[in-house]
């Protein structure tokens, strides 16, 4: 199957507003600032990486969840946005309407506002590609109350396998482009990053500004990040990351330090604690206080029996208890997308409400609305604004907004053609999503009894199917799946002592 483009994963408003900051629009900037509170969310991920600040950030727990694949690139249709409604309690009604290339590439984006009664053209995108469908460009511009006039723009450009080698963001000015930030990667043999360079122009000049180091381990995990500053002649420690992994190549620790002049200083530290499956059931945050590490807070995970987070709780550490102070649960759809999620706090003994998502998917996973709401003390209302996660494609992609309600429209693209698996030591199934026929592939390394079994998203077993002793060698199996309702399922093959498990969608 073709995988999706990167650029078609990274459909999300937080990038659009990212742009602003550089474009300094200033008729805008302002209007816009309550998304850029999105871009340093992510920025500030970005840095950290998916370990630290985990907390109950159900996105960034579920991308934790190395063992939890939900990336399924394999399906032969993508169901992408063409319309989204934002609404806002601090900003007019805002439509993004999105158009792809036939390979469910993101081709332009226009963003229009509502006032006094029409819609407004506001902003509008627009990209290029290479053949490899790596996205070379990104051109923003503006609407001037005529025409739309030049903004920002961002050019890639890549290695012989596809890696980002170097970033570039530009601004228009007095009729010309002129450069404002540039960032510089290098890879190791592995096609790890090892180094990033950020730049900033000025006096027609690239000046050093942040420089990146990363380190792996021999299984190329990271196991460490150390941030330099430019102070003008040389470059200043500032920030070091250091990782460490359990024997199941599972993050075991993580340790934030500060660069206090002529050595590193401990701030903060997280440990991760696993169950049976990799899922991550316990962290704990500690703050370095006098020469020792003092508990902070600690969050709990529990999973329903697909791998997904039914719960986050969280606590605080007072006179050395750990006392309540967050709690968070979550329903699904059949995909993995969330339904429901309420936030609580621990106020006087009790839980009180605090915040709820509350999404309307349709058969594909995709959310056809979104909404935030806070609790006022006696009901539910829509009076604030928040991220909104709007899932879609089986729920497997999210396109991120700020605002209380989000309506989308979407359409179906062809991405992929089946095509035969080549064989495995593991097993491998397609096509995902199955209509009709599920293939198996796999390769035993000496005859063993194979059976598979399917589970829906309850737990029930809704297929068994026992092949008996097979054969050394390269196996293909066909399972008809006509009968089984649609939905997210686990299939699960047993080759000898081998036992694999896959989540499949059904999708009739």
């Amino acid at each position: 199957m073709r995988k999706y483009t990167h650029s078609f994963i990274q459909l999300t408003v937080t990038g659009l507003f990212l742009f602003l900051a550089i474009a300094g629009i200033s008729q805008t900037h302002t209007r816009f600032s309550n998304f850029e509170t999105v871009a340093e969310v992510n920025a500030i991920q970005s840095l950290w990486g998916n370990q630290f600040l985990l907390r109950s950030d159900i996105h960034r727990i579920n991308s934790f969840n190395a063992a939890q694949d939900r990336d399924r690139t394999d399906s032969d249709w993508a169901f992408l946005p063409t319309s989204v409604e934002l609404l806002s309690v601090n900003e007019d009604p805002r439509q993004f309407t999105y158009v792809y290339t036939p390979n469910a590439q993101r081709f332009t984006t226009s963003i229009k506002e509502f006032k006094n009664g029409t819609w407004v053209n506001e902003l509008f995108e627009l990209c290029s590609y290479d053949a490899n469908g790596n996205m070379l460009s990104s051109l923003w511009k503006s609407w001037d109350g005529v025409s739309f006039v030049n903004a920002s723009r961002t050019t890639w450009t890549y290695t012989d396998n596809g890696k980002v080698l170097t970033e570039t963001k530009q601004q228009w000015t007095a009729g010309a482009w002129g450069n404002t930030e540039k960032t510089t990667n290098t890879y190791d043999i592995h096609g790890n990053v090892v180094a990033s360079l950020y730049e900033m122009w000025e006096n027609g000049a690239w000046k050093n500004n942040v420089y990146d180091l990363l380190t792996y381990n021999t299984t190329n995990l990271l196991t460490g990040l150390t941030r330099q500053i430019y102070n003008g002649s040389g470059w200043d420690n500032a920030l070091q990351l250091i990782y460490d992994y359990n024997s199941n190549g599972l993050l075991s620790s993580g340790i934030i330090q500060e660069w206090d002049i002529t050595a590193w200083l401990n701030t903060y530290k997280e440990t991760y604690t696993y169950n049976s499956t990799s899922k991550v059931i316990l962290y704990i945050g500690q703050d370095w206080i006098g020469s020792s590490w003092k508990n902070s807070e600690k969050y709990t995970y529990t999973y329903n029996t697909l791998g997904y987070v039914t719960s986050a709780l969280g606590e605080i550490s007072m006179n050395n208890a750990w006392v309540n102070f967050t709690r968070d649960q979550f329903n699904y759809n059949d995909f993995g997308g969330i339904q429901a999620q309420v936030s609580e706090a621990w106020t006087s003994g009790a839980w009180l409400n605090q915040q709820m998502v509350n999404n309307a998917f349709d058969d594909n996973g995709n959310a056809l609305t979104c909404d935030l709401l806070h609790w006022d003390g006696s009901g539910w209302i829509q009076d604030q604004d928040g991220q909104i996660f709007m899932p879609y494609s089986y729920s497997m992609f999210n396109n991120i907004y700020q605002g209380y309600r989000t309506n989308a429209v979407y359409a179906s693209f062809l991405v992929g053609t089946e095509e035969q698996l080549p064989a495995y030591q593991s097993m491998r199934v397609g096509p995902n999503p199955a209509n009709d026929q599920l293939k198996l592939y796999f390769t035993l390394d000496k005859p063993s009894q194979t059976t598979v079994a399917l589970y829906n998203s309850a737990g029930k077993q809704v297929m068994h199917k026992d092949f008996g002793q097979m054969t050394k060698g390269t196996h293909q199996l066909v399972l008809n799946v006509k009968t089984i309702n649609s939905g997210l399922d686990l299939l699960q093959w047993t080759g000898g002592a081998t036992q694999q498990t896959e989540k499949i969608i059904i999708k009739k």
